[in-house]
């Protein structure tokens, strides 16, 4: 009667509060997950920013390498011109004696 009806609630009751309690651990469980991979997540991210901010580095000493490389290619064409230009002077200068020198050669001559 009656003994069975509250023993028979009593066990529902037991079993919907470990259901319940069941129920909770798991929630509990999943939030430590959850928290765990944002954890992760956040850590790669911030590995990811690193690499990036690496990359750009790298990137930016290589534009600065390349820039700086043009540039003493400019340089030493630079030196170039202006070896090839004072070559040019020294052989006008030499060409410009050497008439004098004839020119003078040929005054000395008409001279005597």
């Amino acid at each position: 009667g009656i003994g069975e009806e509250v023993e028979k609630e009593a066990g529902t009751l037991a079993a919907l509060k470990e259901t319940y309690e069941r129920k909770q651990e798991l929630a509990e469980r999943l939030r430590e997950e959850q928290k765990d991979l944002r954890e992760s997540q956040h850590v790669r991210e911030l590995e990811l920013k690193k690499l990036q901010a690496q990359v750009s580095k790298t990137t930016n000493a290589e534009a600065i390498q390349m820039m700086q490389m043009q540039r003493l290619r400019d340089i030493q064409e630079d030196s170039r011109r202006m070896q090839s230009a004072q070559t040019d002077e020294l052989e006008r200068l030499k060409q410009q004696l050497t008439q004098k020198v004839d020119t003078s050669a040929e005054a000395g001559e008409v001279a005597r």
